[in-house]
């Protein structure tokens, strides 16, 4: 251990890991619990051992776990770093009071969730903003499609209308070679009484808006006259 004023340094290598950081970590405790002054001072060696052990069950259930060589060291590394951790545990109640060690781990799993709260918090922002984004997105897609339709029925309003108010050239559409002729009398085709009870058929008279002539139809037998007629357009 050395000493830079009233703080200890602690001589662990970064490039430990698993059973080794724990087992350096864990003779640093032992070397100086007797002598720090308070227990931040060996915070850092506490933390180390927590490391040491998460590296080791790490390992334990990675992909190369399967090889017997593998599965006996693994297991004895995790019960050795158990064993240190039991070790260190009772010499920080001996020198600063029953309870401390369970307090570091309440307040070590108290952190840990804070974490853990504060990622889940940020991954839930990060969704909330995608799907407002998305939303976003649909309805800009939606407006643009109302916008097409009103612009495709805007131009095909426009085109019948063209269509509809050009010039007479002298050749109408179909639809409009023909109008309508309103009924002006209605009579009995037969003025016989006695032919009429074997044609009770009617004649019907139309007017023709254009003028005269008028038009004549004859209905077929127990047929009535219809008010009005589709005839065609006199030239």
């Amino acid at each position: 251990m050395m000493a830079v004023g009233e703080f200890m340094v602690e001589p662990i290598s970064t490039a430990l890991a698993g059973i080794a950081l724990v087992r350096s970590s864990v003779a640093f405790i032992k070397d100086n619990i007797d002598t720090c002054k308070d227990i931040g001072s060996i915070m850092g060696a506490i933390d180390n051992v927590f490391q040491g052990e998460k590296e080791i069950n790490q390992k334990r259930f990675s992909d190369d776990r399967f090889g017997v060589k593998n599965v006996a060291q693994e297991v004895i590394d995790a019960k050795l770093a158990q064993e240190q951790m039991y070790e260190i545990s009772q010499l920080i109640d001996n020198r600063f009071g029953h309870g401390t060690w369970q307090f570091i781990l309440a307040e070590r799993k108290k952190r840990i969730d804070e974490e853990k709260e504060r990622v889940k918090q940020e991954k839930a922002k990060k969704a909330m903003a995608h799907r407002e984004m998305m939303d976003n997105v649909r309805l800009m897609f939606i407006v643009a499609g109302v916008i097409l339709v009103c612009v495709i029925v805007l131009f095909a309003g426009l085109t019948y209308a063209a269509d509809f108010g050009r010039t007479y050239e002298g050749k109408l559409p179909r639809e409009q070679k023909y109008t309508t002729c309103r009924l002006i009398k209605s009579e009995w085709y037969e003025k016989d009484m006695n032919k009429r009870a074997y044609d009770p058929s009617y004649k019907c008279t139309y007017e023709h808006p254009q003028g005269k002539p008028d038009i004549q139809i004859t209905t077929g037998p127990r047929f009535n006259c219809p008010r009005t007629l589709s005839c065609k357009r006199k030239k």
